[in-house]
């Protein structure tokens, strides 16, 4: 040590290894702020894995009760038009039935009016 021309003084060495020690500190320091930062980036990314996953749930829960919503909706029409239809099914019949009443009116008529004539006049009247 500084015996040869080559070779360095202590001043040097002592320099050289505070320049190694202080690069060995600024190598930890920044595979610190590596770790850090990837540790947030890795929390950042979990975050929004989340939010997007509640966002999906939220629109599948939307579009399930939308197709709820329309298969009661199609089925509320269906029922509509089921009521329609058996309403129109009774007046149906019920106008039926006021013919079948007045047909059944008509011939008593006819039957007491053929039962009169043959009591009044002695006569058999045939309704064919």
């Amino acid at each position: 040590m500084g015996e040869h021309k080559q070779d360095r003084s202590i001043e040097e060495m002592i320099e050289l290894e505070i320049q190694e020690r202080a690069l060995k500190e600024a190598e930890r320091e920044i595979e610190e702020i590596r770790r850090q930062e990837e540790a947030e980036l890795a929390r950042k990314l979990e975050e929004e894995k989340e939010r997007m996953e509640g966002e999906q749930h939220q629109k599948e829960e939307e579009l399930r009760k939308q197709r709820e919503e329309a298969e009661l909706y199609a089925s509320l029409k269906q029922a509509r038009e089921m009521a329609r239809k058996l309403e129109e099914e009774k007046q149906k019949a019920e106008e039926e039935e006021k013919i079948r009443v007045e047909q059944l009116r008509v011939n008593r008529k006819h039957y007491i009016y053929i039962t009169e004539i043959r009591v009044n006049t002695g006569h058999t009247v045939s309704l064919g």
